[in-house]
């Protein structure tokens, strides 16, 4: 796992892409929401992804924000991609052989599945390094707008430009 020393997002290599992917869970709802960000070398956003999900806890929310950027990467014919998420024991379920709780296992097996056909390297990153995918899963409720990815909010473009 990267070095806790890290204090800012770290872009791909030239030419490569990397995913930040994170959620909000919301225990009263049932659910939550995820925030997945795609950009390349120089910290641009080439693509994004806000979605509602339902599930019993923030384990379970953050594995399907993972998951659907797994998927990103497979439906953008993506290979050797990156794919960063602040969660900790996510990330070791992902890439270990730890048996997952039984309410995220089916959800880690698609994950680990993806990871090892799509060559994808998954990695924990700090919460101060994930501040955009947050900030999309944060607001993906409703005050996001449909075209966010097209038309940048204010307000994301800075947490972009800070980053790099």
């Amino acid at each position: 796992m990267p070095n806790h020393a890290i204090s800012r997002w770290q872009a791909p290599v030239h030419g490569q892409v990397k995913f930040n992917c994170d959620a909000s869970w919301k225990k009263d709802f049932g659910g939550g929401y995820i925030g997945i960000i795609l950009r390349n070398h120089k910290g641009e956003l080439l693509n994004g992804r806000k979605a509602k999900v339902v599930g019993q806890s923030a384990l379970i929310c953050e594995a399907l924000a993972l998951r659907e950027a797994c998927l990103m990467a497979k439906a953008l014919g993506l290979r050797s991609a990156q794919i960063e998420s602040d969660n900790k024991q996510l990330i070791s379920l992902s890439v270990s052989e730890l048996v997952p709780p039984w309410d995220c296992d089916c959800i880690i097996q698609d994950i680990t599945e993806l990871v090892l056909e799509l060559d994808l390297h998954v990695i924990w990153i700090p919460r101060k390094v994930n501040g955009a995918a947050h900030w999309v899963a944060s607001f993906a409720s409703g005050s996001l707008p449909q075209n966010w990815v097209s038309i940048i909010p204010a307000e994301l473009s800075a947490i972009l430009l800070s980053d790099c």
